[in-house]
């Protein structure tokens, strides 16, 4: 099976992001991971999060800023792209040009238990249905998430309601089946999403610490697809998760 091949942690890489990028003058020792433009728009025009000039990564689809959190000068806010490989590549980049240890991740994801909209969802482990994790740890079905734990107390101090558990990590959105969301609700999954496991499997490799925590936005619950917030989140919602994420990035 290729999977059982594909770690092999005493092999040395023949490309790195020293090879690219040089590394930041100012290390930013924590990066908080979105995916919504629309919140670093706000961010922006609320001058809550400045550009850095010259800090940013780039690929073929275009150039993505990292920003400095005002009054909080070790703290970095960078949007990436939805799915596994995508989102490793460009925070390999990121850990390199800001010297950065901690990530705080979230977003939002598919709700496979019966969860309200908008819950918060701190998962302690990890499916490894996608194909980056693989090349960072051995082939095995889940990874655990460590600072998990982590999260969950910084919550509990700002009583903040959450839920606890597993989530599945899956490349193929259009491939969520009824059989795979019912096997992986039986297994203890409570959401879906598409970078987790990658992302945790890179953290642990590279030596980062990674604190992810998702919101329930649309729901797979009853095996049809309910769209509910997805996509249509309003902003001071989305803002109240952001300060939320700084919450954790200011007490790790």
């Amino acid at each position: 099976m290729v999977l059982e091949h594909s770690f092999v942690p005493d092999s040395e890489e023949i490309l790195l992001p020293k090879m690219i990028y040089k590394p930041y003058d100012l290390p930013m020792r924590t990066v908080i991971v979105t995916f919504s433009k629309d919140t670093i728009e706000e961010l922006k025009a609320r001058k809550l999060i400045q550009p850095m000039w010259g800090l940013e990564v780039r690929s073929v689809s275009g150039t993505y800023d990292i920003y400095k959190v005002k009054d909080h000068p070790d703290i970095g806010v960078f949007m990436t792209i939805p799915g596994a490989a995508g989102t490793v590549a460009f925070l390999e980049e990121v850990a390199y040009r800001c010297k950065a240890e901690n990530f705080v991740f979230y977003g939002s994801s598919g709700a496979l238990a019966d969860l309200a909209e908008g819950k918060i969802v701190v998962p302690d482990k990890a499916l490894r249905d996608e194909g980056t994790s693989y090349h960072y740890q051995t082939a095995e079905d889940w990874i655990d998430i460590p600072c998990s734990m982590e999260v969950a107390r910084i919550l509990d101090e700002l009583g903040v309601d959450y839920v606890k558990g597993r989530t599945w990590t899956t490349d193929a959105i259009y491939r969520e089946t009824k059989e795979e969301v019912s096997r992986h609700r039986e297994e203890g999954c409570l959401v879906a999403e598409m970078e987790i496991a990658a992302v945790q499997a890179m953290c642990t490799f590279r030596g980062y610490r990674f604190y992810p925590f998702v919101y329930s936005a649309d729901s797979l619950h009853s095996e049809t697809w309910e769209p509910r917030i997805l996509g249509n989140l309003a902003m001071d919602e989305r803002l109240k998760y952001f300060a939320l994420a700084l919450e954790i990035a200011q007490r790790i």
